[in-house]
């Protein structure tokens, strides 16, 4: 792949980060499409990045899973992307409180800055809704461990 089309494909996935999750899922599937694996790995490290975190923000494990087995196993040692792939075992495991602290804890570089912000507040609402389904009343405590956040961002939070 040359420069010209490095730059194109960047391009292009620099304009779907700009509209919404699912237009950068979008580019990244089509750039692994088009160079499967081909690619020099530093170039395709950024788009692998977006890929996987795209899945998580659209909530599709199974989807994230099968991207991670795909993978090159050059890119499997960037720590950002281990710190994606960590947050995807942790939902897959159901382990809340895990992911919130990786989401939250990690820094991360743009655009997975914004990605990642939008993975732990749209797991939030996720956890928020099936709180309201399921419960009359909960304990604050609960409420906050569920949602990853102090009690009082919690009532806060739930009373919004």
């Amino acid at each position: 792949m040359d420069a010209a089309q490095v730059q194109a494909h960047t391009k292009k996935l620099e304009q779907a980060l700009n509209r919404d999750a699912e237009s950068a899922l979008k580019a990244c599937e089509d750039f692994e499409l088009e160079h499967c694996g081909a690619a020099d790995p530093a170039v395709t490290l950024p788009f692998y990045r977006v890929h996987l975190i795209s899945y998580l923000h659209l909530d599709d494990l199974v989807n994230a899973r099968w991207l991670w087995d795909r993978m090159p196993e050059a890119l499997k040692g960037d720590p950002e992307l281990q710190a994606v792939w960590k947050v995807a075992q942790h939902l897959w495991k159901r382990e809340l409180r895990d992911a919130y602290a990786i989401l939250s804890g990690t820094p991360w570089t743009p655009p997975l800055t914004t990605l990642s912000a939008s993975v732990l507040e749209g797991l939030r609402a996720r956890q928020l809704k099936l709180i309201a389904a399921s419960h009359s009343a909960i304990a604050v405590a609960d409420c906050a461990e569920i949602l990853g956040m102090s009690p009082q961002e919690a009532v806060a939070r739930c009373a919004a």
